[in-house]
C-alpha cells in the first residue's frame, strides 16, 4: 500500500507539474502576443511621429525661406521708393525752375 500511495502521490505531483508547465507556456505565449502587439503599436506611433517631425521641419524651412525673402523684398521696395522719390524730386525741381523762369520773364 505504501508503494501505491507513493506512486499515486508521484503521479499527482507529476500531473500538477505538467499543469503548471502548461499554464506557464500559455502565459508565456500570451505575453509574447501582447509584446508583439505593443511593438507594432510603438512602430506605428514612431512612424507617425517621424512624419510629424518631417512635416514640421519642412514648415520651418519654408518659414525660414520666407523670413529671408522678407528683408530682400523690403530692400527692393525701399530702393524702388527711393528711385521714385528722386524722380519726383527732379520733376518737381524742373517744374519749379520752369515756373520761376516764366515768372521772371513776365516781370
Amino acid at each position: 500500500m505504501v508503494t501505491i500511495d507513493r506512486q499515486e502521490q508521484e503521479a499527482l505531483l507529476r500531473k500538477e507539474a505538467e499543469d503548471k508547465c502548461h499554464t506557464l507556456v500559455k502565459k508565456l505565449e500570451f505575453n509574447e502576443q501582447v509584446h508583439v502587439q505593443q511593438m507594432a503599436e510603438l512602430r506605428e506611433r514612431f512612424e507617425q511621429s517621424q512624419a510629424t517631425i518631417i512635416s514640421l521641419e519642412s514648415r520651418i524651412n519654408l518659414a525660414a525661406q520666407h523670413d529671408m525673402a522678407i528683408p530682400e523684398v523690403l530692400k527692393q521696395v525701399r530702393e524702388q521708393a527711393e528711385i521714385e522719390f528722386n524722380r519726383y524730386k527732379i520733376e518737381s525741381e524742373e517744374t519749379y525752375s520752369r515756373n520761376v523762369s516764366v515768372q521772371v520773364l513776365l516781370v
